[in-house]
């Protein structure tokens, strides 16, 4: 027992002493003066409590605590503890890093003069709905004028036994995010607006064959509702046909591959043709989507078909009459030389088509027709009369070298036309360029012209 001390007053003193198996114990002593009718202390009752236990388990309460600050301290979020008059009770040491708040100075100061009257009143519910027992998770935003300020908090209620005593604030500063989703929602408006002015199909599909974004284009030329379509299956939408055409495609975009094929919008394949390529999300990697660029050149086929079809019209008519005629780029390469130019040699069109004439027919035929080449290059006609012999007859040779240009006018390469002449001109008429060279170097003067054509 504690030394007993004369005083009017109850004394608490605290004892630190070991047992018989020399374990420390501490006890609380608490000392009460007995005083007389006269007011003299008479007596001193002294009431002993072991208090090791509670000691101990404070100690490690403190501990606890301590680590749990060096947690909350090192965390990339704010953590406060929040009382039920809205005073702070703790801060980490975020506020100080991010905000410029002093955690130290900050404790038992209401919410409101940190974060501002305003604020404080705009954010109130959702103190009284944690103090009230519930979670609460929501973004608070500040922008005023150039300012700006985005966070993401979350609010548990704080409880002795089943009474709530305030709550833990945790908040996340997501100002660049939000700034971030900003720029790239805006982005993507002007991005939508593009794609929907383009005359192209432009499309996201992802790895299941589900369409995640579509342009206005599909709408406009297929009639398709964009809107309904969007989670939807390409098959689905688009028709089993087209789908099965793509589908190979799909699947070898998704393992990172960039591919281009031509499919069909429409039955029998008449109505419209896409030249389509795929894009992977990531190149040369597993993709989770892809994106789908579309051109309609259905007219392009068309004009093309038909292109196809006068020139192999025109071919045949060419095969068939007795004339010579070919056709020399601009590198004095063959690119064409009808059946009656290949029958009056007797070789077969590979040996021509492609090859440079000096190949074809040999460099002095070349050296010879070159200055006419070059005449019908500069984008000048040349028409003029050869010597040859026909079917073991002297004959006249008429020959054209018409040039050839594109669209903006440029010359590619020339004609070859070469006819026996039955028209002759008087000998006064000719010129000494009727007896030079070849027509063009395809008809020798004094050859035969099924060999020398």
């Amino acid at each position: 027992m504690a030394k007993l001390v004369e005083t009017r007053e109850p004394q608490v003193i605290e004892e630190v002493h070991a047992w018989k198996d020399g374990e420390k114990r501490i006890t609380v002593w608490t000392d009460t003066p007995i005083v007389d009718g006269d007011g003299n202390v008479v007596e001193i009752q002294g009431v002993g409590r072991d208090v090791t236990a509670e000691r101990q388990a404070q100690k490690e309460l403190e501990i606890a605590y301590g680590q749990i600050s060096d947690l909350f301290n090192n965390l990339p979020a704010w953590v406060s503890i929040i009382n039920r008059e809205y005073q702070f009770e703790f801060l980490n040491d975020y506020y100080q890093t991010n905000l410029g708040v002093d955690p130290n100075e900050s404790i038992g100061k209401p919410i409101w003069e940190l974060s501002g009257p305003d604020l404080f009143e705009k954010e109130k519910p959702y103190y009284d709905r944690a103090l009230n027992g519930e979670t609460v998770q929501y973004y608070s935003s500040i922008e005023e004028n150039e300012f700006e300020f985005h966070a993401d908090l979350r609010l548990i209620p704080r409880k002795r036994g089943d009474e709530v005593v305030g709550f833990y604030l945790m908040g996340s500063n997501i100002t660049e995010i939000k700034m971030s989703q900003k720029e790239l929602s805006s982005a993507l408006g002007r991005l939508e607006a593009i794609n929907d002015g383009l005359p192209v199909w432009i499309s996201i599909i992802d790895k299941d064959h589900v369409f995640r974004y579509m342009n206005s284009f599909y709408h406009e030329t297929l009639g398709i509702d964009i809107e309904a379509s969007l989670g939807e299956p390409v098959k689905q939408v688009l028709g089993e046909t087209i789908y099965s055409i793509g589908k190979p495609y799909y699947d070898q975009a998704l393992k990172g591959e960039t591919v281009t094929y031509l499919n069909y919008t429409g039955q029998n394949r008449k109505e419209k043709v896409g030249l389509v390529t795929l894009v992977p999300e990531n190149a040369n990697a597993e993709s989770d989507y892809f994106y789908v660029i579309a051109i309609d050149i259905s007219d392009q086929i068309d004009a093309q078909n038909k292109l196809e079809d006068a020139l192999a019209q025109l071919t045949m008519v060419n095969d068939r009459l007795p004339i010579w005629i070919s056709i020399v780029d601009k590198n004095y390469h063959y690119t064409y030389v009808n059946d009656f130019y290949m029958k009056s040699l007797g070789r077969k069109k590979e040996e021509f088509v492609g090859k440079h004439i000096q190949d074809a027919l040999g460099k002095k035929f070349f050296k010879m027709g070159k200055p006419n080449y070059d005449r019908a290059l500069a984008g000048e006609r040349v028409d003029y009369l050869n010597k040859g012999t026909f079917d073991g007859e002297e004959v006249d040779i008429a020959v054209s070298l018409v040039p050839r240009k594109n669209d903006d006018g440029e010359v590619t390469g020339f004609f070859v036309l070469a006819v026996q002449n039955l028209f002759l001109q008087p000998d006064s008429q000719k010129t000494d360029d009727d007896d030079d060279g070849f027509v063009a170097g395809l008809v020798e003067p004094k050859g035969n012209p099924r060999k020398n054509v």
